[in-house]
């Protein structure tokens, strides 16, 4: 399960990056975007969130032994 989660983490750490990279190469103009704007940020949102579950979770689930 942890695999997945920061399988996961990295997909939208990756596209938040892509996000950041487009506003900053198109001249903000994608910032304007509400929509553009609202997926950048519930991105990164989920982002920080599996991070998050990634550290609380620990790397051997000892019961299953």
């Amino acid at each position: 399960m942890r695999a997945y989660v920061i399988t996961s983490g990295g997909i939208f750490a990756v596209l938040t990056i892509a996000h950041l990279l487009r506003i900053g190469l198109e001249n903000r103009q994608p910032a304007t975007d509400p929509v553009y704007s609202h997926h950048t940020r519930i991105g990164n949102l989920i982002r920080l969130g599996v991070a998050r579950a990634a550290a609380r979770e620990p790397m051997i689930d000892w019961n299953l032994l």
